[in-house]
């Protein structure tokens, strides 16, 4: 029972690892900081069609640009405490059970 913790424990950490480090990734165009909104055909206007925000230096996320999505991040983090968690309480149980029954 103990010991079935221990792969469901690694399987948390490793999917979580893996959505952590995808979760970031490159822009293929430029695009509005704000909002995202694709700004190949209107770079000359001073504010985003779709936002309002301004788009100065600050206001447009450029080609190459590393863009981090929030979700799958946060999902990774979650999964990666579930899976420490389960860990630690997967070990917790073991001692526990050892010293019970020396």
């Amino acid at each position: 029972m103990i010991l079935l913790w221990v792969p469901f424990a690694l399987l948390l950490l490793a999917l979580g690892t893996v959505l952590i480090a995808r979760s970031s990734r490159r822009a293929s165009h430029m695009a509005c900081r704000k909002c995202g909104y694709d700004l190949r055909g209107t770079i000359d206007a001073p504010r985003c069609p779709e936002c309002g925000n301004g788009l100065d230096g600050d206001g447009i996320r450029m080609a190459g640009e590393s863009i981090t999505v929030l979700w799958v991040y946060m999902i990774g983090l979650m999964l990666v405490s579930a899976g420490a968690i389960a860990t630690l309480v997967a070990m917790w149980a073991m001692i526990a059970f050892m010293l019970r029954n020396a």
